[in-house]
């Protein structure tokens, strides 16, 4: 009997060391990244804050539940946060191209402002409008823009003002081959100041005159909200693997109903954190 107690102690002594060895490198290498992403601006204090409790919460999991069946997850799930993180880097990376993006489109904006007759600007902004995902109006503006240019010959340039947008006349048809889904892409849209309805090849408002086609744009995901659910993602996996497992030990018939629920609860959250900007 003491012979089981002496080895049962070693094992226990062990678990904890490896456990020990593995998580305060774990913990740490998370701390800093969130301390670095907080600094950064790129994700709220709240969560910065909450992502490191999390990983004291795994730590402790790891120190004072040293059950194989449990201690084993705990610390794949501590590897697999780190290898999740040069993913989670790119994804914030993506989510930046897009918040300049954004911030071209209202420069451009500005420039037709100011100069109305500012072709490139305009012809600009239908481009922005499409990288956005707004395919169905910038294809109609474009179009509207292309329509309005003249078609008569100029003698000295020998070509149209229309021709001089031959590029854009071509893209414009790149844009339309490529059009899919079952929705109208080219349905009416609300304005978000005042409720009213506009056609889709009109940039501003026809009754209150705000930019309402920018407005849609602008909810594109931003930086700092891409990266708090790029956590709330990894959170969520992380702590369902380890505690289905901790279930799974106590009571095995409660384990498995778990494991199936987790699954589709997991499947809803990634669906959440990757979905695409909607337009309405």
């Amino acid at each position: 009997m003491e012979i089981y107690l002496a080895q049962a102690v070693r094992e226990l002594m062990v678990s904890q060391a490896m456990a020990i060895m593995i998580s305060i490198p774990f913990v740490g290498i998370c701390g800093v990244v969130l301390l670095h992403w907080w600094i950064d601006g790129e994700i709220h204090w709240s969560v910065a804050i909450g992502g490191f409790l999390f990983c004291l919460a795994m730590f402790a999991v790891a120190l004072f539940w040293p059950d194989p069946t449990v201690l084993a997850p705990t610390l794949l799930s501590m590897i697999i946060t780190v290898v999740f993180f040069p993913y989670a880097r790119e994804k914030v990376a993506e989510s930046e191209i897009r918040h300049i993006s954004t911030r071209q489109l209202d420069q451009a904006h500005q420039a037709v402002v100011e100069r109305p007759d500012n072709m490139t600007a305009w012809f600009a902004i239908t481009s922005l409008l499409y990288e956005h995902g707004l395919k169905g109006p910038a294809i109609a503006v474009r179009e509207r823009l292309l329509n309005g240019l003249s078609n008569d010959m100029d003698p000295i340039k020998n070509q149209s003002v229309r021709g001089m947008y031959a590029a854009e006349e071509r893209m414009l048809k790149v844009w339309r081959r490529n059009l899919k889904g079952k929705k109208d892409p080219f349905a009416p849209l609300k304005c978000r100041s005042c409720g009213h309805i506009n056609p889709c090849n009109e940039i501003a408002c026809m009754k209150c005159k705000a930019p309402y086609l920018l407005e849609y744009a602008r909810r594109a995901r931003a930086k700092e909200r891409m990266t708090t659910r790029l956590i709330i993602g990894w959170a969520t996996l992380v702590g369902f693997l380890v505690a289905t497992m901790a279930v799974m030990v106590q009571n095995d018939q409660l384990g498995w109903p778990m494991l199936f629920g987790g699954i589709l609860v997991c499947g809803g959250v990634l669906t959440w954190v990757f979905r695409a900007p909607r337009m309405a």
